[in-house]
C-alpha cells in the first residue's frame, strides 16, 4: 500500500515476514487501533465496533430485538426483547428502547441485535420477522444475556439466576 518494499513487514499474502518481531506488529497493532479509535487491549473491541456501525444503521422510530437492561417478570427474567428505538446517543454509544411495558435508558448500541421487518420469512435468534445487524450471533446475545444479568445483580445485590434463556415468542403483536 505505497510503503517499499524494505519497509512492509507483511508478504503479498499477507502473512508476517520472517523478520518481523513480535514488538513490531505489536506497536503496528497499537498504532492501527489508536488511529481508528479502539481500545489497545481488545477488551470490548468487537462491542465498540458494534456501537460505531449501528449508530449508523438505528433510528429513532425503528423497531429491534435487544437484549433487555432490566428484567420484566422479576429477578433472573433477562431475555431478548422486542422494542422501539425512542432516543439515540451515538457519541455515547446508547440508545433508550421502549420495551412492552417500559422505557430502558442507556442500552448500549451493541446490544441491538436485530431489526423488525415482516419480509424476513425465517426466524432470528428464535424469533419471526428479525433481520440480524451485523449478522447473527447467537454466542454474543448470551453474553450480553449474562453482562445484564450481572450489571442488575451487581446494582441490586442479587444472586445470579441460572444461566438459562427462554426463547418464548415475545415478539406477539410486533409490528402490526
Amino acid at each position: 500500500m505505497g510503503l517499499p518494499e524494505a519497509m512492509r513487514m507483511t508478504n503479498d499474502d499477507g502473512t508476517f515476514k520472517a523478520a518481523a518481531t513480535q514488538q513490531h506488529i505489536d506497536k503496528v497493532c497499537e498504532k492501527a487501533l489508536a488511529a481508528a479509535e479502539l481500545p489497545a487491549d481488545w477488551k470490548g473491541l468487537v462491542d465498540r465496533m458494534r456501537d460505531r456501525l449501528l449508530a449508523k444503521e438505528l433510528a429513532v422510530g425503528k423497531t429491534v430485538l435487544f437484549a433487555a437492561t432490566e428484567p420484566y417478570g422479576g429477578p433472573g427474567d433477562f431475555d431478548l426483547r422486542p422494542g422501539v428505538i425512542q432516543a439515540m446517543d451515538p457519541e455515547r454509544g446508547t440508545c433508550t428502547i421502549r420495551g412492552e411495558f417500559f422505557p430502558m435508558d442507556d442500552v448500549p448500541l451493541h446490544y441491538v441485535l436485530g431489526s423488525y421487518d415482516r419480509s424476513v420469512s425465517e426466524e432470528h435468534y428464535g424469533f419471526p420477522h428479525v433481520r440480524p445487524l451485523l449478522g447473527e450471533r447467537p454466542e454474543l446475545a448470551q453474553r450480553y444475556l449474562r453482562e445484564v444479568e450481572a450489571k442488575w445483580n451487581a446494582s441490586y445485590e442479587q444472586p445470579a439466576a441460572a444461566p438459562e434463556v427462554s426463547h418464548d415468542p415475545v415478539l406477539g403483536g410486533l409490528g402490526t
